[in-house]
Order: structure tokens, then sequence, then C-alpha cells
């Protein structure tokens, strides 16, 4: 079956279940004590869908060339990995709203990969296993961090909503301040040994920051891992959380996202050069 072919069914699986989530959140609205049949069916086809998605990544990105990593691939990647981590969550959390708005976002990333679009190739020629492992971990730990920041402004929202005293409306629907808090620290601690990773392996094949014009993406990334550790240390240390957790969340995802995309679209977009 044609990779876009697959990646449509993916977006369609997606969009379904966002379909689904939202006739259930209308309902449960008006009748707060009717049955939740739709819950395990929407997360079905959401984690279908993203079955579907990851095979159509399988084939956009291991080519007989080798790995296709251009700037469409890797936002598709992302795209997965965040949709599939909020799905993956509401098995055990009450989160399964967050997903969403997090859906179409999947899909739309889903067909981004599967699109033949010229003029971004981007391959990497004969990957080492330490290559290989340094670019997935950057990729998994990025997706996490990714969550992790817009579980911080949901956190962001909540707080101020609790803060003016306004506890109806939107928060009703949303989880509570607590599993929101708890599954920001899990994501952010989880990630954060992810991007530990990322930059170790990443120093065993970089032979020139300069001449590789990775010396930015080197040092942004790194600021980033600072600053994310030292809110996981803060936090075990000493108990912080809402308004400091939130800000030190979003200035080092700032940072991280800084490091990644912004040195890839200037390589690949405004140079036209080839990364890795």
């Amino acid at each position: 079956m044609p990779g876009i072919t697959i990646a449509i069914l993916a977006a369609a699986a997606y969009l379904v279940a966002m379909t689904l989530l939202i006739i259930r959140l209308v309902r449960r609205t008006a009748s707060p004590l009717a049955p939740d049949t739709m819950r395990g069916t929407a997360l079905f086809l959401g984690l279908g869908g993203g079955l579907l998605h990851l095979l159509s990544l399988w084939g956009q990105v291991v080519t007989p060339e080798g790995l296709s990593l251009g700037l469409p691939n890797i936002v598709s990647l992302i795209g997965w990995v965040v949709t599939v981590v909020i799905l993956l969550s509401a098995l055990r959390q009450r989160v399964l709203n967050l997903s969403i708005p997090l859906l179409p976002l999947g899909a739309f990333c889903a067909v981004l990969g599967a699109l033949p679009l010229d003029g971004l190739p981007t391959l990497v020629d004969s990957p080492s296993a330490i290559l290989v492992s340094h670019i997935f971990l950057s990729i998994a730990s990025y997706s996490l961090l990714s969550v992790a920041a817009v579980l911080a402004l949901v956190l962001s929202f909540q707080e101020s909503r609790l803060r003016g005293r306004h506890p109806g409306g939107v928060l009703r629907i949303l989880p509570p301040l607590e599993i929101t808090e708890r599954l920001l620290f899990q994501l952010i601690l989880i990630g954060f040994v992810g991007l530990t990773l990322a930059l170790f392996t990443g120093l065993l094949f970089v032979d020139n920051l300069l001449a590789q014009h990775l010396a930015h993406k080197t040092i942004l990334s790194t600021a980033a891992w600072l600053l994310f550790g030292i809110l996981l240390w803060g936090r075990y240390q000493f108990g912080w959380r809402g308004r400091i957790a939130i800000r030190w969340t979003l200035s080092a995802f700032v940072l991280l996202a800084l490091a990644y995309f912004g040195s890839r679209i200037v390589l690949e977009l405004v140079l036209g050069q080839r990364w890795g």
C-alpha cells in the first residue's frame, strides 16, 4: 500500500477519534452521569491512527539510500510522538481531553510526511548506530518536552482561572491541576534523560562544530538542558511547582526549539544545505 494512502488512513483515524471525543465531551457536559461509552473507541481509533502513521513514516524515513530526514519527515515524527504520548498517557491518567487539539495536528503531520515535496531532500547516508541513536534520541526527547511545554501552558491557564476564582467553564473539561502537574514533571524527567543521551551521543560524531554548522545548535541545546536540569533539581529539592515550573519549562523549551528547528530551517530552507 502506498505511503500516502496509509498516511491518509492514519489522518482519518485521528480525525474520527477527535470527533468522537468532541461528541463525548458535549454529551458528558450535558449529562455528567451518563455512561462513558465513547472513550475506549476513541482511544482505539487514535492509537490505531498512530500505528498507521508510524508505518507511513517508516516507509518515508527508511530508504535504500539512507535515512530521509528532511524537515517534513522530522515534523511528522515529532507530531507522531506528541500525539501518541498523550493517548498512551490517557490509558492511566485523566488527560484524554487534551488529545482533542493534538489529534488534528497528528493528522496534518501524517499527511505532511507522506507528501512528495521536492527541494527538501536530506539524507543521512550509511548512518552508524551511534548517529541513528543520536538522531532518534533527539527527536524523542524534543517531542516529549514539546508535550511538557503544552502541559505547562495548560497548567498556566488552570492556575490563572483558579487564582481568579473561576473554577467552572473550560476547567471542567481539563484534567485536575494535580494530574497536569504530575504528568508535566514525568515528561520533563523522561525528556531530560533522552536529551542527556542525545547530547552525549552527539559529541561522539561531531568533528568540527563550526564546519558542521552545529555551534549554535549545541550551545542552545546545552542551555536548554541546563534549565530543565535545574528545574528538576528545584522540584525534587525544594518542591518547585506552579508558576516557577511553568516559567522554567517554557524558557527551556524555547531554547530547545530554537536549537532544533532554527538550525534546520536556516540550513534547509534558507541555505539549501544538507544536514548530517
